[in-house]
């Protein structure tokens, strides 16, 4: 998946906490083992930490997207095919205007 980090965790002792390299965004979920988190532990500079579990020491963060990113990414597509309708109908006009000059020679 593209917006996901994974992490193994399992070179490390079932119980220890552990400070991930990952700064923590409202909209993140968090999968440690088979329980997810939409907030877990962020430490003072707003970094994850968990606890490692006892199993499945595997660790997944996903990025999810919100309302404001969906109708901003929709609002940007609707604006370049905009773009590109007026640039095609200038163009298509253009053309009419020089078959226009060459058939009135």
């Amino acid at each position: 998946m593209p917006n996901q980090l994974k992490y193994d965790l399992s070179g490390i002792k079932a119980g220890s906490v552990v400070k991930l390299p990952v700064l923590f965004y409202k909209n993140d979920m968090i999968k440690v083992g088979t329980e997810k988190f939409k907030k877990p532990q962020v430490t003072n500079v707003d970094t994850i930490q968990i606890r490692v579990p006892k199993r499945n020491k595997q660790v997944v963060i996903n990025y999810h997207n919100s309302i404001l990113d969906i109708c901003s990414l929709v609002v940007s597509l609707l604006t370049w095919l905009c773009v590109l309708f007026i640039y095609i109908r200038d163009l298509i006009r253009k053309r009419g205007k020089y078959d226009l000059i060459l058939k009135t020679r």
